[in-house]
């Protein structure tokens, strides 16, 4: 790879990170709280904790919170698009 193709890399795992996981963990708070049913208490977030045994550390956990706001999302995607644009020049 040449350096013009990681830093391409380096910025499409970046978008991925700041963009793409924050609505794959919202769609999963959705889901998982069945928006609209009277019948299930709301879930505001989730987190996983690593098996002790397995791992022998807790420190480890990721919570799944909807936590990026919009405008802060909206920001952040031109941000990345010129990036992009500055890099394919």
């Amino acid at each position: 790879m040449n350096a013009r193709e990681r830093t391409e890399l380096h910025l499409d795992a970046l978008r991925r990170v700041f963009l793409e996981l924050p609505e794959i963990e919202a769609e999963t708070l959705k889901i998982v709280s069945a928006e609209g049913d009277p019948h299930r208490a709301p879930v505001h977030s989730i987190r996983f904790v690593p098996d002790e045994e397995l791992t022998g550390r807790r420190d480890q956990t990721h919570d799944v919170t909807a936590r990026l706001p919009e405008d802060t999302r909206a920001h952040l995607q031109s941000l990345f698009h010129e990036a992009r644009e500055e890099i394919n020049r």
